[in-house]
């Protein structure tokens, strides 16, 4: 398991609730979250990693739980406990 399971229902359950069509995906070591083909987030090991505007990003990094994860030339922030 690379990635925590116990995200990964919670999210599928929410998903479906709300009615979202959506489909996982194993890559990066982790689960991603794709949504009219393009990646919205994903979890590696039990940390969520989300893509954030713009215009938000430098509101949220806060660089206690919230870090810069870089993957080929996207910038993603993830959300976990910066361990």
């Amino acid at each position: 398991m690379a990635y925590g399971e116990y995200l990964e229902e919670r999210i599928n359950n929410v998903l479906s609730e709300r009615q979202i069509q959506f489909d996982a995906r194993k890559m990066m070591g982790g689960l991603c979250y794709m949504i009219d083909d393009k990646m919205y987030f994903g979890i590696i090991k039990s940390d969520l990693m989300a893509r954030v505007l713009v215009d938000a990003y430098e509101e949220l990094i806060d660089g206690k739980i919230h870090t810069k994860f870089i993957s080929g030339l996207k910038e993603l922030l993830a959300l976990g406990n910066n361990e």
